[in-house]
């Protein structure tokens, strides 16, 4: 056993200290070759659209001598809360045409509304929150809509006036 041990430790430090060959390439009459095929595949989309179709409107709110709030839902419900009332007015959820071929399976589109948007005017300058936006998607016959409700915090004693702000909403395919 240790005759056949330092055989193989002087081999190893033979080929240790060989020097080193470049391996020459084989000629093309000894070279084998195999080939196999593949299959590329890409899927092309058509980009998708998004249009405005209505604003999302909170109507008219009273204010109290209470903060409070108004929420208008993504499936077009109202309802104030805390020192706030409605008055009599027209209100709705923010609403948006979705186009293009992904379009056509709901399924696979994701919604991205906002934190927080800041709606200024009033009578001089003031400011309201809206916030916890919510959407909802809903596919017709006719296409796909994306319907966005907010909620809007009413300050105590808010200034009277028409407050208005922007915000962005973004629709991927998945």
């Amino acid at each position: 056993m240790k005759k056949t041990l330092s055989h193989v430790l002087t081999i190893a430090v033979l080929s240790l200290t060989l020097p080193a060959r470049s391996v020459e390439p084989l000629p093309d009459s000894v070279r084998q070759q195999a080939t196999a095929g593949f299959t590329a595949w890409a899927r092309v989309v058509s980009g998708l659209g998004l249009s405005k179709t209505a604003d999302l409107e909170m109507g008219a709110v009273t204010p109290g001598g209470a903060a409070g709030s108004i929420t208008v839902s993504a499936d077009d419900t109202r309802r104030a809360s805390g020192g706030v009332s409605t008055a009599a007015s027209s209100y709705g959820a923010a609403r948006f045409a979705v186009s293009g071929a992904a379009a056509a399976d709901v399924s696979r589109l994701r919604v991205l509304l906002p934190d927080r948007v800041v709606l200024s005017g009033g009578s001089g300058g003031e400011m309201l929150t809206a916030h916890a936006f919510t959407g909802r998607l809903v596919g017709s016959g006719a296409g796909v809509e994306l319907i966005v409700g907010a909620t809007v915090d009413v300050g105590a004693g808010q200034p009277a006036g028409r407050y208005t702000g922007t915000f962005t909403v973004t629709v991927n395919e998945s």
